[in-house]
């Protein structure tokens, strides 16, 4: 995952890596091995979840996908009618209402635990993102 700084975060069920480029540091301090994860289909990575969340989205296979402006979120799809439609798990997670976003704290999108999880209006989360 990569976002507005440039650095790469990836979590895998042993690790979590940070780095940019080639150059991989293995140690990330808030990694605890006893945190709830969630597999991504199309990805060795895992995304991070509130122990009140696992029961929940653990029944569901979650992947990547990449937003309009080429972010990468966890999402999965649902068939409505002759539609498929996009469920964001940040959103899911927060039950976010129609006209707002969920802002990730921390900046970092496989994070999804509530903690690090907060809904605001799209003019705040923007403030936030350019700061």
């Amino acid at each position: 995952m990569t976002y507005h700084s440039g650095i790469n975060v990836i979590f895998t069920q042993n690790s979590c890596i940070i780095g940019q480029g080639k150059i991989c540091l293995m140690i990330c301090l808030f990694w605890r091995p006893t945190m709830k994860t969630i597999p991504l289909t199309n990805s060795p990575a895992l995304v991070l979840v509130s122990d009140q969340d696992y029961a929940d989205v653990s029944r569901f296979k979650w992947f990547l996908k990449k937003t309009r402006n080429g972010e990468f979120y966890p999402a999965r799809s649902v068939r409505q009618g002759k539609q498929i439609k996009t469920i964001w798990l940040h959103r899911y997670i927060t039950n976010c209402p129609a006209g707002m976003t969920v802002d990730h704290v921390e900046k970092n999108r496989l994070d999804a635990r509530r903690e690090k999880l907060e809904i605001v209006t799209i003019a705040e989360n923007n403030r936030r993102r350019y700061a």
